[in-house]
């Protein structure tokens, strides 16, 4: 749908209210999109070079106890639209 990593587009039908928008923890994981498993959001951003001074301003949505989508940078693989969605929920980082 977009190319902008500011946009995601999410299977509303998989989210849980309320969404939390936060800046990241230690310890936290997703499973980024095409991987079958989840992985350290820390190691996720020395893989993707963000440097230092971004990495703390990072910031994560969450519904229930799962990151869905690392703002800016990836979506998680289990809540990526497929041929099953039937809702769609278009989130937008504006002034980043």
């Amino acid at each position: 749908f977009s190319e902008n990593n500011n946009i995601a587009f999410i299977d509303a039908g998989k989210i849980q209210f309320p969404l939390v928008l936060r800046k990241w923890q230690q310890g936290d994981s997703f499973q980024p999109l095409g991987m079958q498993q989840k992985k350290k959001l820390s190691d996720f951003m020395i893989d993707r070079k963000i440097p230092l001074h971004e990495k703390e301003n990072v910031l994560v949505l969450i519904s229930g106890n799962e990151i869905i989508w690392v703002v800016g940078h990836q979506l998680d693989e289990r809540y990526k639209l497929n041929s099953d969605s039937t809702k769609i929920c278009r989130m937008e980082l504006i002034g980043n």
